[in-house]
């Protein structure tokens, strides 16, 4: 019984060093480290959703870019000429440039000239033709603000909205970024902690064995402590293909082919996972969150249109004043302001204003229900900050007590396997040490990583995270 018991332990050991061998192969111990800040800023330049963040800020400068040609000069050509049956019917040519200004005024300069048979006598210039300047007011509508000024003024607004939807793009993407490489982290951690409890438990079976060599054990105990190195053994698996995941993740994030080969620091170990931390945030007051900034330029362009619609409600009432000129005349045109003019006044105002007082309103409701919903996101905001700064001020705690208990565990585990070696303990004792050593330790790590995520949508939150790659 003895020498079947024997041969089938040693069987299984053999099995389990080619688990073993086999497991460890999946490491590469030589493999490059990336390192938290080299991560990040591969995924700032390589990843696509970066280059989006570049282009929907290119996209909103073309927007103020279009609102600006609404004050370009235009230059003006009109030819109308009619021939037939050999006749030279009429021709009316104009040509003039229009200079549009940031004032409500619009100043223009044109030359006219005509000639035909049939020409119109209101159409009838002098012989050389005839030059015009003038100018145009809008005394009503328009006057403190009209829809090129609102394009203008709005456009301005697009500008900086462009900063900050890239902004809110890459923070969005940063934080991807992060919890990625703390899982990815965690894993790796985790694997060398379930390697660790393997070479616990391949040290706790040769003991074993050794002492049922020599009839200090029940063979049964053989048994429990081959069963136990099996079970870490399956858990080896589960946490390789865990850490291999995640690093196919970190490979798909920074677009970098290979990536995944590298290793991260261990800076979950002891009180280097702080390095990565700015713990100044924890108190700060300095809040940037894109989604509230661009919902306040929203509000701004919409106070905007509010305003433009609100001088809707006034009469038009334009006026245009013409100076006219011989070009061949040696009189400058102020000599003929008091003989060759032309002036026209237009005022129109629509006797209910429904159509215009409907739009105020209706801009009026749109604006109120974006200050409330301003304020909804800025109380959202405010209580996620709080809520994420009093779970690290708590994960802080535990983490420092659970270093402890760590510690604990581990002496307790010393003493157990001296006690064991001596005779005065039990497989079981030890087993139980062991487990509650290893699960001290994950628990640990377990802290360490919610502590980075959480700092991690800290930064998001206020807005910190995309500000270092600006």
């Amino acid at each position: 019984m003895l020498e079947i018991l024997e041969t089938m332990v040693a069987k299984k050991m053999r099995n389990s060093f080619l688990v073993i061998i086999l497991l460890f192969s999946f490491i590469d111990l030589k493999a490059d480290t990336l390192d938290f800040n080299t991560y990040l800023q591969n995924v700032i330049e390589n990843n696509p959703i970066s280059d989006q963040a570049t282009l929907e800020q290119e996209k909103n400068i073309a927007k103020y870019l279009k609102s600006k040609g609404y004050f370009d000069p235009k230059l003006k050509i009109d030819n109308d000429n009619k021939f037939f049956d050999g006749k030279n019917y009429y021709n009316i040519t104009k040509a003039g440039l229009e200079i549009p200004s940031w004032f409500g005024l619009s100043f223009f300069g044109d030359y006219s000239y005509t000639n035909g048979t049939y020409l119109n006598p209101e159409n009838f210039l002098p012989d050389d033709g005839l030059f015009n300047a003038g100018l145009e007011v809008n005394l009503g509508k328009g006057l403190i603000i009209d829809e090129r000024r609102m394009m203008l003024y709005q456009g301005r607004n697009f500008r900086e909205m462009a900063t900050w939807k890239k902004f809110k793009v890459l923070n969005e993407l940063i934080l991807n970024a992060k919890v990625i490489y703390h899982n990815w982290n965690y894993n790796y951690e985790f694997t060398k902690l379930i390697e660790e409890g393997i070479g616990l438990a391949n040290v706790k079976h040769d003991g074993t064995k050794e002492k049922f060599f020599s009839g200090d054990t029940p063979a049964i105990d053989t048994v429990e402590t081959f069963i136990q190195l099996q079970k870490r053994q399956s858990e080896l698996l589960e946490s390789q293909n865990l850490l291999r995941k995640s690093a196919v993740d970190i490979a798909n994030i920074t677009w970098i082919d290979g990536v995944e080969n590298s290793s991260p620091p261990t800076y979950l170990n002891g009180d280097s996972f702080k390095d990565i931390v700015d713990e100044n945030l924890l108190a700060t007051e300095d809040i940037n969150n894109p989604n509230i900034n661009l919902i306040g330029l929203d509000i701004q362009n919409k106070e905007i249109e509010r305003d433009f619609k609100r001088e809707n409600l006034k009469p038009e009432l334009a006026l245009q004043y013409n100076v006219l000129n011989d070009p061949m005349s040696p009189d400058p045109f102020i000599s003929d302001i008091p003989v060759n003019y032309k002036w026209n006044l237009n005022f129109s105002l629509p006797i209910f204003l429904r159509k215009e007082r409907g739009d105020l309103n209706v801009t009026k409701a749109e604006l109120n229900s974006m200050n409330l919903e301003l304020d909804v996101q800025k109380r959202n905001l405010e209580n996620k900050i709080r809520q994420l700064r009093i779970s690290l001020d708590i994960l802080a705690e535990q983490i420092k007590v659970n270093e402890e208990v760590v510690s604990n565990f581990n002496e307790l585990l010393k003493a157990e396997i001296i006690k064991f070696n001596a005779g005065e303990s039990s497989v079981l004792i030890v087993n139980i040490r062991e487990n509650y050593y290893l699960d001290s330790k994950l628990k640990l790590l377990d802290l360490k990583k919610k502590y980075l995520i959480n700092f991690a949508e800290l930064e998001y939150y206020i807005g910190n995270s995309a500000l270092a790659f600006e």
